[in-house]
């Protein structure tokens, strides 16, 4: 049975969350991210002069980037004090 620490509102408010899971579910965000960023470089390309679909990739490239971030901060474990 493993051991899971309780998480206060306050930890999930400093995104403390993303440092006590897996490192699958660090590296599947990250495999999102760079899906995210694909696909809006895709949608760029596909549809250029289209105004929603820069709005569309411009949301991806967001997503991607948050995906990234929360993917790299759980795989670097929590940080030492």
């Amino acid at each position: 049975m493993t051991d899971q620490r309780h998480r206060t509102q306050k930890d999930h408010a400093a995104g403390d969350s993303c440092r006590t899971s897996s490192p699958a579910a660090g590296r599947l965000r990250i495999g999102l991210g760079i899906l995210d960023l694909t696909a809006a470089v895709g949608l760029v390309l596909y549809r250029p002069n289209d105004r929603l679909a820069l709005i569309a990739a411009g949301c991806l490239v967001l997503l991607g980037i948050v995906y990234l971030t929360r993917g790299y901060y759980s795989l670097r474990g929590p940080r030492s004090p």
